[in-house]
Formats: structure tokens, C-alpha cells, sequence
């Protein structure tokens, strides 16, 4: 499947407005909410690039040190801080501290669906575009590397695969997608799986 950008700037402004019609609080001008029980905010950029071969998106690999999700492929992003007014802030923010990218690179184009982590978390994706010329800075305590996927390869259904795995002793179920020798498992996969489904229109 071939996305063009406009193409996914349109799907994800029309997203949004349903969103807000429907009364979801996915408006960015709306501040954060406090969380409810122990679940706590966090959000996290899916950055697109647009590259002479395609679209692609731009994924890091976790240290095996950090608390949360070591080793794992994640977007960049993490945990709001109080000053945080917004959910696309602590995207921003996260991002500049992880791998360097300035905000002023960042076109935001929008949110997708909030998730639930089993680890606590609520997630909300935000999208936006990676504006060339940019360099990446990689906090090493935190960002063991940094790579990018094709779009068209993470948008392949036959790329994705449904599987169960143990971790921490807990059993978990859901999406996988092998790409390069990385494992793009949890809810990283589940991001990207939903991210699909907005652009096809099935939610």
C-alpha cells in the first residue's frame, strides 16, 4: 500500500474532528487530565519522514538498563511532567531529550487512540512530520539506537504477525512485526496496527 503524505494529513485531520465531535478529549487545546488510580500520562511521537525511496517512520531502541520496557522498540516519548500543558508538550519534549529532534522540525498533524499498557501507562500517540534538513542527538542513557521503517513495510498485513510471549513472568498477546534483526512487539505494534486502521478508515 503507497501513503502520501497528503493523504495522511487529510485522514488524520478528519480523524481528529470526529474525535471532537464525539466528545473524546483528544483535543489538543484541552489540558491534561488527571489520571485515574495509579495509571499515569504518557505520550509519544510517531515521527514521519519523507525520503527520496518513501514515507518511513522513525523508531528507537530502549536501553537494557531503564525500568519501563528495556530493550524494547518504542516511539520517542514518556511520562507528562507537571509542565506539561498538553499531551503533544510531553511528545515534544520527550523527543528533544531523547534523540535531539527540535521542536521547530516537527510538524503536528494530529492524535490517534489512546492506549492502555499493562505496566500502567496511558499512552496517547500524536503524529508529525519530520521536516528536512534535521539531525539526530541520542541521549545514550536512554536510546540504544535509532532506525527507520519503510511505511509501506509496517502497513503490510503479511508483515504482521499475532503472537503470544512471556515477559516478566506475565503472558501477553498482540501484534509483531520483524523488520532488520529488530522486534517491534507490545504496544509499539499496537500503535502502529491502530495508526493503520485510522488511514483505512476502519476506526
Amino acid at each position: 500500500m503507497i501513503m502520501r503524505l497528503s493523504f495522511i494529513q487529510d485522514r488524520i485531520k478528519s480523524y481528529n474532528a470526529k474525535l471532537r465531535d464525539s466528545n473524546v478529549n483528544h483535543d489538543a487545546s484541552k489540558k491534561i487530565q488527571k489520571p485515574h488510580g495509579d495509571v499515569r500520562h504518557a505520550a509519544v511521537l510517531i515521527p514521519i519522514l519523507s525520503q527520496r525511496d518513501g514515507l518511513t517512520l522513525l523508531l528507537t531502541q530502549r536501553t537494557d538498563h531503564l525500568d519501563n520496557h528495556p530493550g524494547q522498540v518504542s516511539f520517542p516519548g514518556g511520562v507528562t511532567e507537571a509542565n506539561d500543558d498538553t499531551l503533544e508538550h510531553t511528545a515534544l519534549r520527550e523527543t528533544r531529550e531523547e534523540i535531539g529532534l527540535k521542536h521547530s522540525n516537527i510538524d503536528i498533524l494530529g492524535r490517534i487512540d489512546t492506549l492502555e499498557t499493562s505496566s500502567g501507562f496511558s499512552v496517547t500517540p500524536i503524529v508529525g512530520v519530520v521536516n528536512h534538513p534535521f539531525s539526530i542527538s541520542v541521549d545514550p542513557n536512554e536510546v540504544a539506537s535509532v532506525f527507520e521503517v519503510p511505511l509501506e513495510y509496517l502497513f503490510n498485513p503479511k508483515n504482521h504477525e499475532y503472537t503470544t510471549r512471556i515477559c516478566d513472568n506475565k503472558r501477553y498477546r498482540g501484534y509483531s512485526i520483524a523488520y532488520n534483526g529488530y522486534d517491534i512487539w507490545g504496544v509499539t505494534a499496537a500503535i502502529i496496527h491502530n495508526f493503520y486502521r485510522v488511514l483505512e478508515g476502519e476506526i
